[in-house]
């Protein structure tokens, strides 16, 4: 009786091995997801100057003026799989990715990169942007200038208390804990300039 236990054991030890030796099997030999070599539009030149500040909300000039401002630190310098992406596809991939308001993959897909490579490039060159700000932010330091901005805002655009602007556009405020706004024409609340 004893012998035949362990023979029963041993028969269910030689199954569960035989299938693991074919699951093993079945997982050394999966095939890779064959590697995908996307094919890049060039949005410089197949784009019209209105087209590309459609999908990009940048001019021409201002794409290849912001080049060479950074352009050097986003270029890279050498491949490791023979596919790079220059530093001018960087920066229209940021644009378009700010242009729109995007996930990462679908400005990746727009632009024929990986996720992971659009999820890279976008701080990259949102810091080396940023970090030109000292060159083309400048907001009033001295009181007499403050006070003549708020007054010059005011008499412009009935706009109390403003001592700049960064670009003009307008964004909805929403109402934050305690503080109630009043609505305006359009049933929300008022539009700050930023």
């Amino acid at each position: 009786m004893e012998r035949s236990i362990n023979m029963e054991n041993f028969e269910l030890l030689q199954e569960e091995f035989d299938h693991l030796e074919d699951e093993i099997q079945r997982l050394t030999t999966a095939t890779k997801k064959p590697y995908n070599i996307r094919v890049r539009t060039d949005p410089m030149n197949i784009y019209s100057e209105s087209e590309l500040r459609r999908r990009f909300r940048l001019s021409k000039d201002s794409v290849r003026y912001l080049y060479d401002l950074i352009g050097a630190e986003l270029d890279p310098l050498k491949s490791r799989d023979g596919f790079t992406i220059s530093g001018l596809d960087k920066i229209l991939l940021t644009s378009r990715y700010y242009a729109t308001a995007s996930f990462h993959i679908a400005t990746a897909d727009f632009y024929g990169v990986s996720e992971s490579s659009a999820c890279n490039i976008v701080p990259i060159v949102s810091d080396k942007i940023a970090a030109l700000r000292a060159q083309f932010i400048q907001m009033p330091v001295v009181d007499d200038e403050i006070e003549q901005n708020k007054c010059d805002f005011f008499s412009v655009a009935g706009m109390p208390g403003i001592i700049g602007a960064v670009d003009g556009t307008l964004v909805k405020i929403q109402e934050v804990g305690e503080f109630k706004v009043s609505l305006e024409r359009m049933s929300f609340g008022p539009l700050q300039k930023i």
